[in-house]
């Protein structure tokens, strides 16, 4: 899922993995126009990033004029896991 934030230049990505074996990665993405389709033209903000130990949160920042945005999450295998995800963005 994607959220819609009008242009504003202040993306912020929030990730806590709270049990599982196997450490979960994100991938924060933004777009700035939809394709053809209708659909965001999504871009990756950064290169997957590895969630650091149970309980410890990661936080990104990115200035970035986005309409579009979201958390790609990435699970290589092993036991499930479970992942708090917070994201949004803010003006000037």
């Amino acid at each position: 899922a994607f959220i819609q934030v009008d242009q504003l230049p202040n993306l912020v990505f929030y990730a806590v993995q709270t049990n599982g074996d196997t450490p979960v990665s994100i991938k924060p993405q933004a777009a700035t126009r939809q394709n053809d389709s209708n659909t965001p033209d999504f871009l990756d903000l950064a290169g997957e990033t590895a969630l650091p130990a149970l309980n410890t949160p990661l936080l990104l920042n990115f200035q970035f004029p986005a309409t579009f945005i979201r958390i790609v999450v990435v699970h290589n295998g092993g036991t499930a896991a479970n992942v708090k995800l917070v994201y949004g963005a803010y003006g000037p």
